[in-house]
């Protein structure tokens, strides 16, 4: 699962394993470590939540999904999941879960558990 921040929004990105993962066992997580420290970042599926929410609780950052979503996303074509998330001070959060395409710049074993660049054959056709 890959993770990226910036500003106010949280993007994460599974790959075909990982989807598959989260639909069977309703939840996934990794961990950056950083030596004297670590962060965790887990996706997880819950009955408790309404909508796509956020939390950060000292080292750990938790996405929570509905079910009906979890399963719609993880069992179509559709390629993303997201949600503002209402903060203090009329701030939001943007939350924004996608399946992981392959790079076409990137070598193959680094792509091998990714979900087809769907721009791929449009490439071919141009290049």
């Amino acid at each position: 699962m890959k993770l990226r921040i910036q500003g106010n929004s949280l993007r994460m990105r599974l790959s075909r394993s990982e989807v598959m993962r989260l639909n069977e066992k309703l939840i996934i997580e990794d961990t950056i470590n950083f030596g004297t420290s670590k962060l965790t970042y887990i996706l997880s599926v819950s009955q408790n939540v309404n909508t796509i929410c956020a939390k950060y609780n000292g080292d750990v950052i938790e996405v929570k999904v509905p079910p009906a979503i979890a399963r719609d996303w993880a069992s179509t074509d559709r390629v993303s999941i997201s949600a503002d998330q209402m903060l203090d001070s009329a701030k939001t959060l943007q939350i924004l879960i996608e399946k992981d395409f392959k790079c076409a710049h990137n070598p193959a074993e680094a792509n091998a558990d990714a979900y087809p660049n769907p721009l791929a054959a449009e490439r071919k056709l141009t290049d």
